[in-house]
């Protein structure tokens, strides 16, 4: 049926969305954040958006290797399953190229909205705070024994919205693609700044 392929195809998106944030965040720090670069081209007349533009430049081509080298083999695989078609391949791929780009402009807007919160001397500091967040929630679900504690503790919690979940799904997937819109948004306008 065409449930394995979807549940193949989000369990795939999921692994790309968790490596794509756990890079880009390294990345977008060390392309955005990093003083040294922009004191090394001080001889040149770079102003701050065609510096910025460049850096996205690299962001991108990440994204692209990226989403193809974790995408490729699995969206190729897809039509030899028993109910694949060969319009998954081109749908996986942009589905996935689609997640890249917006995971690089949210990781982007990450570090836009830290530079207008964090002062400048306190920034590379929070960028590495910002870069161990993944790798902490790997950690704590790694090590803390999985079904036993971390299980019982989401599905507690969620079970406390099931009701609202059920019967507002579409009003509530809405309103989260909107907020992530938003801040991904406020986040780049953050980033156009000199």
């Amino acid at each position: 049926s065409s449930d394995v392929c979807s549940s193949d195809l989000l369990v795939v998106l999921s692994f790309t969305a968790f490596s794509l944030i756990t890079v880009l965040l390294s990345e977008a720090a060390n392309s955005l954040v990093n003083p040294e670069e922009a004191l090394a081209l001080s001889h040149h007349p770079i102003n701050g958006a065609t510096y910025t533009a460049a850096k996205l430049s690299h962001l991108l081509r990440i994204v692209f290797y990226t989403v193809l080298g974790l995408n490729l083999f699995t969206s190729l695989a897809m039509p030899f399953l028993s109910s694949g078609r060969w319009i998954y391949i081109p749908l996986h791929l942009l589905s996935a190229l689609l997640l890249g780009l917006f995971m690089a402009l949210f990781c982007c807007s990450i570090y836009g909205l830290l530079m207008r919160v964090v002062p400048a001397r306190r920034m590379k500091s929070a960028a590495q705070f910002i870069q161990a967040i993944p790798i902490a929630i790997l950690g704590f679900l790694r090590f803390s024994g999985g079904r036993r504690t971390v299980g019982p503790v989401v599905l507690g919690f969620l079970s406390q919205f099931a009701p609202l979940i059920r019967e507002h799904a579409w009003l509530m997937s809405v309103g989260a693609a909107a907020a992530l819109a938003g801040i991904t948004v406020i986040g780049l306008r953050s980033l156009s700044a000199d």
